[in-house]
């Protein structure tokens, strides 16, 4: 049987640390993508010094602009939600813990 129960707190520093870990991936993914766009590209032109400069360099700061962001907005986001859950009430949420019987 499913519990119900309500979030009404995050921890904001928390919901901050799990968004630029995973914004901090989707940089990764994103900034490969760029730099090897932009390593084909010049290839053609005969200057492929500067695209394996610009795939090395999208391929670390897209991550780091990325996870930044994340930390920042999930951080801004949690105080957002406890505001706002204090105000209005939190997500209701149905649980079933490992232990019970469905």
């Amino acid at each position: 049987m499913a519990r119900r129960v309500i979030l009404t707190k995050v921890d904001p520093f928390s919901l901050g640390r799990l968004l630029a870990a995973v914004l901090a991936v989707a940089g990764l993914l994103f900034g490969l993508i760029f730099g090897i766009s932009l390593f084909l590209s010049s290839v053609t032109e005969s200057q492929a010094l500067r695209g394996v400069f610009f795939l090395i360099v999208s391929a670390l700061a897209f991550p780091l602009i990325y996870g930044v962001l994340g930390l920042l907005l999930g951080y801004v986001g949690g105080l957002i939600y406890n505001l706002a859950a204090g105000t209005i009430g939190g997500i209701r949420l149905a649980v079933q813990f490992e232990d019970e019987q469905p």
